[in-house]
């Protein structure tokens, strides 16, 4: 939002900015605010790594079109050789799709983190003329292909997508898909176990990959 009051306030942090281009705001309510993709710029300057990532994937759910609006913008951007600036720039390389959720955001970060390939977000599967699913990662491209399934807090009670996600699972492993089922409690609390599962299903039948022993019972 322009500010052009002191630089101090006892309810909010001001940053002031010199290069506002009147074409970066607009007015809702008889208030002057800026556009996302400006916003967006702003914020880079100012905020950590990980609360940008945040905020950035926040606005693509919000405005499909924002990576162009925002690549636009930077283009004739002045502060180029700002940290910030260029982690923004870093984000719109990498990002694909717009990522459906928090926990998405948290997965992706522990994918790279662990230094696994870098998997395409909102895959859409379909046979024939007939849509399967669409994936929240996948990795299309490896053999064999591998599809990763993200399911937040809501997912566990509620049935009628828990029943289309396991008819969603049984289609794509006819498809050749090997899918990876994940939740939020595990990303949050046990992320090894999700690397480690990914690793294996990434490696197929690699006789490298430690795949567990099988306990026969009497």
């Amino acid at each position: 939002m322009p500010f052009t009051g002191p630089g101090t306030s006892r309810l909010a942090t001001v940053h002031r900015s010199r290069t506002l281009d009147p074409s970066h705001a607009s007015k809702r309510g008889g208030i002057p605010r800026t556009n996302l993709a400006r916003t967006i710029i702003d914020l880079s300057q100012v905020l950590e790594p990980k609360a940008l990532e945040l905020a950035f994937d926040s606005a693509l759910r919000q405005q499909a079109d924002l990576r162009s609006w925002v690549s636009r913008l930077l283009k004739g951007w002045p502060g180029k050789g700002h940290q910030g600036i260029a982690g923004l720039r870093a984000l719109l390389a990498e990002r694909d799709a717009a990522l459906d959720s928090a926990l998405e955001v948290k997965v992706r970060r522990l994918i790279r983190s662990a230094g696994l390939p870098t998997p395409i977000a909102g895959v859409d599967v379909v046979d024939g003329t007939q849509h399967v699913a669409k994936l929240d990662f996948a990795w299309p491209d490896n053999r064999p292909r591998v599809a990763l399934m993200a399911h937040g807090a809501k997912f566990h009670g509620n049935t009628p997508r828990w029943i289309r996600d396991l008819e969603q699972t049984s289609e794509l492993n006819g498809l050749g898909w090997r899918v990876v089922q994940t939740t939020w409690d595990e990303v949050t609390n046990r992320p090894e176990r999700l690397v480690r599962k990914l690793r294996r299903a990434l490696a197929g039948f690699d006789p490298q990959v430690t795949v567990g022993r099988v306990i026969e019972h009497e």
